[in-house]
């Protein structure tokens, strides 16, 4: 008698290999542990380049095997203490807490199945991994082509974090509209986000701020640098200082362009940890987030003083306290120093949030509730 079993038990697909699940896989969680593991591996890097730094300090003419034929010069060292800076801005300080954890729970926590755009999203994590062979790479190369190469790399950091902030963006704001494909969670409208979702997305704005100014100046750089162009010239330098003090001066065009984005640097590493302490801390509380609406109002106003503090380094450095980012030509001087204490108010909400006494009416979780570290069973 004929039987039925190939139509009710159909043959199992084969399994994707190691290599389609993980580093090939589009799936937003692969990407963010894939993330997180380039982020602890430049942990480590960057470690291993501090611990070479302190010994170069202690006995600088100790000859390290493997590192001795390149050489003990005060250029070596220089490209040292370069590289592990790069690794840790760039690779740890916003990679980690913004493209790994964000990757992994920011589609999770609106109820979407996937990122926006996942191909996008894998493309942007390859761009990290090759900036980080470029930035680790210019350790071994001479002055002048490491300078070039690391120029390269930032750029492709850059794009990178570009297409990451492209790709949060338009996931927090367009899979809640309904008819799309990958709908968000039934009532997740904007006001009723995480916290963290709140400070990934606000992150993701000011990421795609600065990083663009940053891709930008390399772009511009690399240009004077291969093909003769002039964006930097000795011209725009400094034009108040003396005779003899303008050939030593530092580009005033890259000092304004890099500091545009090395200020808000600070925020885009600050927002998404404490977007993960605030929920954490509620979770393992059982306490709803104190003022949770303030606590968002007062994400967003460390997004925008952060970005606006750039302005505040041209006052205190001298070199045009008239920033085109605070409106009123009188008022300039008076408001950009300002800037940063209202920065750290905004940051001072956030925090109250944890830690106000449990007397008080305003009662934060931290206190009020009974904490419990349990995993979930």
């Amino acid at each position: 008698m004929a039987t039925n079993e190939n139509r009710a038990n159909p043959p199992e697909p084969p399994q994707p290999g190691f290599l389609a699940r993980t580093l090939l896989s589009t799936d937003h969680k692969a990407i963010g542990l894939n993330y997180l593991w380039l982020a602890l591996f430049s942990v480590f890097l960057g470690m291993a380049m501090s611990l070479l730094m302190r010994i170069h300090s202690v006995w600088p003419d100790a000859h390290l095997p493997l590192l001795s034929s390149l050489g003990n010069s005060p250029d070596r060292f220089a490209a040292l203490t370069t590289l592990h800076g790069s690794l840790m801005v760039f690779l740890v300080l916003t990679a980690a807490p913004q493209a790994g954890f964000g990757n992994y729970f920011l589609p999770l926590q609106i109820g979407a199945r996937e990122i926006a755009f996942p191909t996008l999203n894998l493309l942007a994590f390859w761009l990290t991994v090759s900036s980080l062979l470029g930035l680790t790479r210019t350790f071994f190369l001479s002055p002048q082509p490491a300078i070039t190469l690391w120029i390269v790399s930032v750029a492709i950091f850059c794009a990178a974090s570009l297409l990451t902030a492209l790709n949060f963006s338009v996931t927090v704001i367009d899979l809640r509209a309904p008819g799309m494909t990958l709908p968000r969670a039934p009532g997740m409208t904007l006001p009723r986000l995480p916290l963290t979702v709140w400070a990934w997305f606000i992150n993701a704005i000011l990421g795609g701020l600065i990083f663009s100014i940053l891709l930008a100046a390399c772009v511009c750089l690399l240009s004077d640098r291969l093909l003769g162009t002039h964006f930097f010239p000795l011209l725009n330098f400094i034009s108040a200082q003396p005779p003899g003090v303008i050939a030593n001066a530092v580009p005033i065009l890259w000092k304004r362009l890099f500091w545009f984005f090395a200020q808000a640097e600070v925020y885009v590493a600050m927002l998404p940890c404490f977007g993960l302490i605030t929920h954490l801390i509620s979770t393992f509380s059982r306490k709803p987030v104190w003022k949770e609406r303030l606590v968002v109002l007062a994400l967003c106003a460390v997004g925008l003083f952060g970005f606006c503090v750039w302005g505040q380094h041209m006052f205190s450095s001298g070199m045009n306290p008239f920033s085109p980012l605070v409106p009123g030509s009188s008022s300039r001087a008076t408001i950009l120093p300002l800037l940063p204490s209202a920065t750290i108010s905004s940051l001072d909400i956030s925090i109250s949030s944890w830690v106000l006494p449990p007397r008080s009416p305003f009662s934060a979780p931290c206190f009020s509730g009974s904490p419990n570290f349990l995993a979930a069973s």
